[in-house]
């Protein structure tokens, strides 16, 4: 299984670039004793929130948001076993990468989890569900 870290690290910059609560210029303006009452910060985190998911899709991180102010029922539960099937992709990453330095290192021993989803079993679960077979809920419920 291959990790697709480079698709992370090429988005970062422009995670960080879209982090601030406000653009740059209104920031600026503001140190400057400027005050735009015009600005529309409702379209601009609406704006904002939508850029970041975009960016995140492919991790499915849901930036520790459960508000529901931008998206559907089904955005949020399919988001969250996108991203849980993520961390189970990362997990068992990281896992057999300890088992590689334990083998190197003349370890006698391999980390096994027990009792997690695989990414298989969680990419079954989102096909189940967004096929009617399965409720989402059940299906979050089932991936963790």
């Amino acid at each position: 299984m291959q990790v697709r870290t480079a698709t992370l690290s090429t988005q970062c910059p422009r995670l960080t670039a879209i982090s601030a609560s406000a653009p740059e210029f209104w920031n600026r303006d503001m140190s400057e004793g400027i005050f735009t009452p015009e600005f529309p910060f409702g379209d601009y985190n609406r704006m904002r929130t939508a850029y970041i998911s975009r960016l995140t899709r492919s991790w499915g991180w849901n930036r520790r948001d459960s508000s529901h102010t931008y998206n559907t029922e089904f955005f949020f539960f399919y988001r969250g076993l996108q991203f849980r099937r993520s961390q189970a992709r990362l997990r068992n990453h990281i896992v057999e990468e300890i088992n590689r330095l334990l083998t190197r290192l003349g370890v006698k021993a391999r980390l096994q989890p027990e009792g997690y989803p695989s990414p298989t079993q969680i990419g079954e679960l989102m096909d189940r569900a967004r096929s009617g077979a399965l409720e989402y809920v059940e299906a979050f419920r089932r991936s963790t």
